[in-house]
């Protein structure tokens, strides 16, 4: 289109108003630089946001395995407490019973 208004400038078909017509050609060319610019700028984040959702999605698919993984490898094999810790468990538990039932002495200072 620029290019189109220059060969008019260039044929003569325009004459009297040449370099104002000359002057709005370069004008829109430098307008339509710009919007050229920004159209492959917002190619470009919008490319790059596209890659975030892909690896976001991929991750989340990764994490999702993941969980599904661990929560069929607990159901087939059950956590349950070892005889050492169930033996553990009951020495804090009589330790806390003596702690609790153990007499108090109970000293009062009489001031004269």
């Amino acid at each position: 289109m620029v290019d189109d208004g220059r060969s008019l400038i260039d044929s003569s078909d325009v004459s009297a108003d040449s370099r104002d017509f000359r002057q709005n050609l370069d004008s829109m060319e430098l307008h339509w630089q710009n919007v050229v610019q920004q159209a492959i700028q917002q190619r470009s984040v919008i490319d790059s946001r596209l890659q975030l959702w892909q690896d976001y999605k991929q991750l989340l698919d990764q994490l999702s395995q993941t969980l599904d993984e661990v929560n069929r490898s607990m159901h087939e094999n059950p956590l349950t407490p070892s005889d050492r810790e169930k033996a553990k468990h009951l020495l804090d538990l009589y330790h806390v019973g003596g702690l609790i039932n153990r007499p108090r002495v109970v000293s009062l200072e009489i001031s004269p």
